[in-house]
C-alpha cells in the first residue's frame, strides 16, 4: 500500500515510541536508563531505553483528544473549542498541577456564536490533573509489573501533550523520578518548528531510515531535498491525473 500511494518501498516497520528515541538520545545518553513518553492525539506510547536497547515498551489509549473530550463534558463546551483551549493553556495561565490562584481566576470562553461562558481556571486544571495522573499511574503500574523502574533514571516527555504547562511536575510526582520535556537534537533549520516536542517521531523516523540505509550498505542516502522534489513531482502528477475526464 505504501508503494502504491507514495512510490517508495517500505524498508522496515518502526514503533513510533522507539523512533522517538532516535531523535531524543545520543549514543552517550542511551547508556543511561530513560522512559520516553510520547503523548499524542489518540494514544500515548512509552519506551524504556537503556544501553542502546529497548528494554520495555507499551501503549495507553489515552491522548490529547481524550483530555479535550473530558474538558468538553466537564465544562459543557464544544469539543473543537476544548481542543483549542488545550493548545492555549500556557497563554491562559492554566497548568496540569493547579495554579495557586486557580480558584480566584476565571476565563471567558466562547461557547457558541455570540456566546461566552465564564469558566474557573481551577475547573480546567482539575480535569487536566485527573486525566494526566491516571495516564502516568497506568504507565507506572506497567513498569512495576515488568520490573523496569530500577532501570530508569528519568522521564522524558514528548508529543503534543508534552506542551501542557506543568506536566513535568505532575509526571515527577506520580512516577517518582526527575522529568523533562525532550526535543529533537542536533537539527538546523526553522527552530520554532524543529525544536517542538511534537516533531520527535518524524525526526526519529528520518534517522531510523538513514541507519537502515547504512546497514544495507548504500553508499549515499538520498537527500531530504531530493526526496521532497521527487514527492512534489509525484503529487503534481496525481493531481493532473485526477482532473482528466
Amino acid at each position: 500500500m505504501i508503494n502504491d500511494l507514495m512510490g517508495f518501498r517500505a524498508r522496515d516497520v518502526a514503533f513510533s515510541g522507539v523512533a522517538d528515541c532516535f531523535a531524543a538520545f545520543s549514543a552517550e545518553d542511551a547508556q543511561e536508563g530513560h522512559v520516553l513518553i510520547d503523548i499524542g492525539a489518540g494514544v500515548t506510547e512509552f519506551v524504556v531505553f537503556q544501553g542502546n536497547g529497548c528494554y520495555d515498551a507499551g501503549q495507553v489509549t489515552i491522548g490529547c483528544d481524550h483530555i479535550a473530550n473530558d474538558l468538553a463534558i466537564g465544562l459543557r463546551l464544544p469539543q473543537p473549542r476544548c481542543k483549542a483551549l488545550l493548545r492555549d493553556l500556557a497563554e491562559l495561565g492554566c497548568t496540569a498541577v493547579g495554579s495557586p490562584d486557580g480558584h480566584e481566576r476565571s476565563l471567558d470562553i466562547r461557547s457558541g456564536p455570540g456566546k461566552d461562558r465564564r469558566v474557573p481556571c481551577a475547573s480546567i486544571e482539575t480535569i487536566l490533573q485527573l486525566r494526566l495522573s491516571e495516564l502516568f499511574e497506568v504507565i507506572r503500574e506497567h513498569l512495576e509489573r515488568h520490573e523496569a523502574l530500577d532501570r530508569i533514571s528519568d522521564v522524558c516527555l514528548c508529543g503534543g501533550g508534552a506542551m501542557i504547562p506543568g506536566i513535568t511536575d505532575l509526571a515527577r510526582s506520580v512516577l517518582g523520578m526527575p522529568a523533562k520535556v525532550v526535543r529533537p537534537r542536533l537539527l538546523s533549520g526553522q527552530q520554532e518548528i524543529l525544536n517542538a516536542p511534537n516533531y520527535m517521531t518524524p525526526v526519529g523516523l528520518i534517522r531510523w531510515g538513514r541507519l537502515m540505509l547504512e546497514i544495507d550498505g548504500e553508499a549515499e542516502a538520498p537527500t531530504l531535498r531530493r526526496q521532497f522534489v521527487a514527492e512534489a513531482r509525484r503529487f503534481a502528477g496525481m493531481v493532473r491525473e485526477s482532473f482528466k475526464f
